[in-house]
């Protein structure tokens, strides 16, 4: 952890903030953007893209070819815990940068957000991807004549939408059950604290995880939430309790 704050402003004058939508390995950019306010400082310390039925449409077109077409839900369990145990390591080497965007877009102090908002999301995945060879189907007892199975399996494409006040802590919690168990993802962040979720996103691409993190960033619109809702699965709550 950087100790100084000239060493945090020095880190903080080299961020590079996405201005794009990231849907798979895709950046997408859009007509029209929304300022990111620091509530420190009240300035504006970037924008990002407002997000927009077509938008929408793309990212679940997305993670639906990734589902339905692999690798990610055909790979053994046992493989997507690597994948994803790699993943919380690449966090780790970036945990000062994303802790940084933490801080300039919703407020909290840096010691926090370090200390806290990215320990809880490294440790998140660390223990969904633990749990992913752990999962166990069950065979009822039917009868001599008879075999039942019970199988867990994954659902399909998962629709996350995320507040603003703990980004990353929050976006673990919906993303690590559902990617241990196979599904793939659409994000949809607080467009108050979207940078550190799309910086998030980025890093997936170092691990391929990409085609199953889609990322895309909007206005909180109802109707755009309802199309979102209607066109993916939501069902985190039935992937902790698989």
């Amino acid at each position: 952890m950087i100790e100084t704050i000239t060493g945090w402003q020095s880190l903080v004058s080299t961020l590079s903030l996405s201005t794009t939508h990231l849907i798979g390995s895709d950046r997408l950019s859009s007509p029209e953007q929304i300022p990111v306010v620091s509530p420190a400082t009240g300035k504006v310390i970037g924008s990002i893209p407002r997000g927009t039925k077509v938008e929408i449409d793309l990212a679940v077109s997305a993670a639906r070819r990734a589902f339905d077409l692999g690798p990610w839900p055909k790979m053994s369990p046992r493989e997507r815990k690597e994948y994803m145990l790699k993943f919380a390591d690449n966090i780790e080497k970036h945990r000062d940068e994303l802790a940084a965007l933490v801080t300039l877009e919703m407020g909290k102090p840096i010691s926090d957000s370090w200390g806290i908002e990215l320990r809880a999301l490294i440790r998140t995945i660390q223990w969904f991807a633990e749990m992913a060879d752990k999962i166990y189907d069950e065979t009822p007892q039917v009868g001599e004549d008879a075999v039942a199975l019970i199988t867990r399996e994954p659902v399909g494409v998962v629709g996350v939408v995320t507040p603003w006040n703990f980004p990353l802590t929050l976006t673990a919690w919906k993303i690590a059950p559902a990617l241990a168990v196979g599904c793939t993802l659409v994000v949809k962040p607080s467009e108050i604290s979207s940078l550190s979720v799309i910086r998030l996103a980025e890093l997936a691409l170092d691990q391929k995880l990409a085609k199953n993190l889609e990322c895309t960033t909007m206005s909180m619109h109802l109707p755009l939430l309802v199309q979102l809702q209607r066109d993916a699965n939501f069902c985190t709550t039935q992937l902790i309790q698989t």
